[in-house]
């Protein structure tokens, strides 16, 4: 069971795509009712989801589960990214620098502070009713999975960006990606000019 959207994630179909299946012939899919109970219920035999979420209802229910995570498949693709173009980032400098340095500084002050971000979610902004166990869970995972102790928050790797442009050659996404100078917003060259 997955979104539809979800079937173009590069990271999606480069893992089914690295063990020769195809998602379109090889496995039944089944649109995404968003709801866990069907997976806990055996509708469906697998189920698109998020690693900072379901786990823990699950494991709370008890449910046994196997996730297949596409980078312990070889594929280590950006997932969540902000995109603008180049265009738009040169004509708006200002604008670009101050929304990148905003999320920078808001995933930082939260990642520091988790205590004080569930608290407040859990005052003025639950409206998944989550519990207390629920946001430490995902708090947490953010953590892993952003790995801020190794990466910087914001900090975008070049070389990693190289490894995922020969990706998408690979899944025949695109024809080649040579030159990926300008790709990545430079904050620091847009503040110094």
């Amino acid at each position: 069971m997955i979104n539809a959207k979800d079937l173009y994630s590069g990271n999606i179909q480069s893992m089914f795509k690295r063990y020769g299946l195809d998602l379109y012939k090889d496995i039944q899919l089944v649109p995404h009712s968003f709801n866990l109970q069907d997976f806990i219920d055996h509708k469906v035999d697998g189920i698109s989801a998020y690693l900072i979420n379901e786990p823990f209802k699950l494991n709370q229910a008890k449910i046994p589960y196997n996730v297949l995570y596409p980078n312990s498949y070889g594929t280590t693709l950006y997932d969540l990214n902000l995109f603008t173009s180049e265009t738009y980032a040169n004509a708006n400098k200002r604008v670009v620098t101050d929304f990148t340095e905003a999320c920078n500084k808001g995933w930082k002050y939260a990642l520091d502070h988790t205590e004080e971000i569930i608290n407040l979610i859990l005052k003025q902004y639950n409206t998944q009713q989550k519990t207390y166990e629920a946001l430490a869970y995902e708090a947490r995972e953010i953590n892993r999975l952003m790995l801020a102790n190794v990466y910087p928050v914001g900090s975008i790797d070049t070389v990693r960006i190289r490894n995922i442009s020969d990706q998408f050659v690979k899944m025949e996404k695109v024809d080649s990606l040579k030159n990926l100078d300008g790709f990545i917003f430079n904050l620091k060259a847009t503040a110094e000019k």
